[in-house]
């Protein structure tokens, strides 16, 4: 694993080769989760989901109970899927208006016994998935906004940021830090959107920050580019609506297979 700690040579990719499958999935699961809420939501439910880093995905759906009229908010509720970690970890949801028409589903991971969504703590495990361990300088959480009364349909949207490394089991430690945002729209009972706009400013190692941008059309088919200051360094293409195994990452210029 190269040492994140040193900047990429000139002209090398901003992203390294054993980096890459790390980033691809970190927005594959960002649009899996945005696609399942907002598949989830309507008049009667709340879909909420969050992926901790090579983690288990925490999902659900819940029948509402009372409309938004106005803001308010509810208890959290935990125990939604449990994460073997350095200490207990488990998943929690918290359903809160901020007007009618108009909610807000935040979903965490936090240690048990500090569930409280205002006690943002750090948080670290095992990922068996990637090998290596998850560090996460504050407990993984995304607040989606579900609004009814856009026009032309349900509309969720996210910030999506986190403060993540990861440490393989070989060495090294990688930055998977990032800032963003998520859109989905639909029609009708329909997704016709996704867009991701994410910055992982410290993934290069001292090098330029990654910009990835990707929509997904109604058909799930992706377009999209991974970018730096210096340009392009790969188009995103393809996929389908099972999002499974989800959209092409074609890696060029000083990120092409066999450059340094």
């Amino acid at each position: 694993m190269p040492n994140p700690s040193v900047a990429p040579p000139p002209g090398g990719c901003a992203v390294a080769a054993p980096h890459r499958p790390l980033l691809e999935r970190l927005v594959l699961d960002i649009v899996r989760n945005g696609a399942w809420v907002a598949n989830s939501s309507d008049d009667f439910h709340r879909g909420f989901g969050l992926t901790p880093f090579g983690s288990i995905t925490l999902l659900g759906r819940l029948s509402v109970v009372r409309q938004c009229a106005g803001e308010s908010a509810s208890s959290p509720i935990c125990g939604i899927g449990e994460v073997a970690g350095i200490a207990p970890l488990t998943g929690c949801y918290r359903g809160r208006c901020e007007r009618a028409g108009v909610s807000l589903e935040d979903t965490y991971m936090a240690l048990q016994g500090r569930t409280d969504p205002l006690d943002r703590h750090r948080v670290e495990y095992q990922s068996d998935y990637f090998g290596g361990r998850v560090v996460y300088d504050t407990n993984p959480f995304i607040t989606y906004r579900v609004d009814l009364t856009a026009p032309g349909g349900p509309r969720v949207t996210a910030d999506v940021g986190q403060t993540v490394s990861f440490m393989p089991q070989g060495g090294g430690r990688v930055d998977l830090s990032h800032g963003g945002q998520l859109l989905v729209t639909k029609s009708g009972t329909h997704i016709d959107r996704i867009s991701v706009d994410l910055t992982l400013a410290g993934i290069s190692g001292g090098g330029p920050a990654v910009r990835v941008g990707v929509e997904l059309n109604s058909e799930g088919f992706a377009t999209g580019a991974v970018s730096t200051s210096r340009g392009r360094i790969a188009t995103i293409t393809g996929g389908d609506r099972t999002l499974s195994p989800g959209p092409v990452y074609t890696w060029e210029g000083e990120c092409a297979a066999g450059a340094p």
